[in-house]
């Protein structure tokens, strides 16, 4: 009888190539995803550019927020978050915790394909829920809300 085996792929989510991706996950998450269980305060995603068009942001995107339930809990969220959640959920070795392993396996082979892409990873094939998992896995470890 085979034996199953899990094969990790470890990538670079901070990679210049990928910025397109986080920010488009980041914006996912602030418009749509993390809004039962974080309310923003600043929610930072474009810049101005010099024909003050508005531009997004890749490198400095950032929101901060607090808990719906309890205030006193502040929420940073950025680049570096969301890479370190993209990263964290394509280790199949780690087991992240409230997360399914099949929607861990799932998230992973659309992030993973991303990362080996770059070019053609505008984040279509991710939606709140997917940026909201992000999010939480990158700020926490783990799922904490839904």
């Amino acid at each position: 009888m085979p034996v199953e085996t899990t094969v990790t792929v470890q990538h670079d989510f901070m990679h210049p190539d990928l910025a397109p991706l986080l920010h488009s996950i980041f914006v996912t998450a602030c418009e749509g995803g993390i809004g039962y269980w974080c309310d923003l305060s600043v929610y930072r995603w474009s810049r101005v550019s010099p024909a003050d068009l508005a531009m997004p942001d890749y490198d400095g995107f950032c929101a901060k927020g607090t808990d719906v339930d309890d205030p006193e809990d502040v929420f940073e969220i950025d680049r570096v978050t969301i890479a370190r959640g993209c990263a964290r959920i394509c280790d199949l070795t780690r087991t992240i915790g409230n997360f399914h392993s099949d929607g861990q396996r799932r998230l992973a082979s659309i992030l993973l394909a991303c990362a080996a892409a770059p070019s053609f990873a505008d984040g279509t094939d991710l939606d709140a829920e997917d940026a909201d998992f992000i999010t939480q896995v990158g700020l926490f470890g783990e799922i904490v809300y839904g």
